[in-house]
């Protein structure tokens, strides 16, 4: 006969197991989107046919991408959500780099920037989104 004891342990037990297995996905989504979101900048700077844009978007994406994937994941959020966390990141990064360039940052710059960080960020995010739905059947 198991006394109330043994049940209150065996209960906290499971329930610290269940929060490592939620905080081990987080981890695990973090790193699939900082891995999706190099990749996507990566090619995203090869198809401009500009090496440095590659590499760069590969730097830059790989945090962004980590960030991402971890407000994804601990968010529960859908598709839609995955792809307007990914560019509004991705958009941000985009502004802050056309405010600190030389020619400063212009109405036209700041709403292309909006529209290319949408793109360049939504596509990743949308895949991230998926992969954490997936992951939780």
């Amino acid at each position: 006969m198991k006394t109330y004891e043994e049940f209150e342990r065996r209960e906290a037990d499971v329930a610290r197991a269940r929060e490592e297995l939620r905080l081990s996905r987080i981890k695990g989504h973090a790193v699939v989107g900082a891995v999706v979101f190099a990749a996507l900048q990566f090619a995203f700077g090869v198809v401009s046919l500009r090496l440095e844009g590659a590499l760069i978007g590969a730097a830059v994406g790989a945090p962004l991408g980590a960030v991402a994937g971890w407000w994804i994941s601990s968010r529960h959020l859908d598709l839609a959500g995955g792809a307007l966390t990914g560019g509004l990141l991705v958009a941000a990064v985009d502004l802050a780099w056309g405010a600190c360039s030389s020619d400063g940052l212009s109405v036209a710059r700041a709403v292309g920037a909006l529209g290319a960080g949408l793109l360049a960020g939504g596509i990743p995010g949308i895949f991230v989104a998926y992969h954490c739905q997936q992951d939780r059947c």
